[in-house]
């Protein structure tokens, strides 16, 4: 069979949310007047700054795999949340830098309402189609 078990949840993971993700970029752009441009910094602050960050976070997310790797599942749960406040930090970097200092004044919007409606959307996918890894997480606490 073409896709068994697994495989049929990972494709159907991949172009749900891929596809969903596309049409609310789409949508949120259309409503709030913002035009796609490439992921580059607005200025050289900003380089400065997200350089840092992303040094800083490779770091950080390297020593804490290192420490954990030896205390199972239940640790790497620390790596995740890690990850996530990188992230958090990273989007929101990015939006303060282009409300100060981007052309069109929902940039930041935009960049804001993008992360939150991405994480949803993989968050609502990730659910639907992998419910044991939910009652996996859930049980090791």
């Amino acid at each position: 069979m073409l896709f068994d078990g697994i495989a049929w949840q990972v494709f159907l993971f991949a172009l749900g949310s891929g596809s969903s993700i596309y049409l609310m970029n789409l949508l949120l752009r259309r409503v709030l007047g913002v035009e796609k441009k490439k992921a580059e910094p607005i200025n050289e602050l900003h380089k400065k700054w997200e350089r840092i960050l992303n040094i800083g976070s490779g770091i950080a997310i390297f020593c804490a795999s290192m420490a954990v790797i030896k205390f199972g599942p239940t640790a790497s749960l620390v790596v995740l949340g890690l990850t996530v406040v990188i992230g958090i930090a990273q989007v929101l970097l990015r939006a303060g830098f282009e409300k100060n200092h981007a052309e069109n004044p929902n940039d930041y919007l935009f960049t804001i309402l993008e992360a939150l409606t991405n994480v949803i959307i993989l968050l609502t996918f990730g659910v639907s189609l992998f419910p044991d890894f939910i009652t996996f997480v859930l049980n090791i606490y």
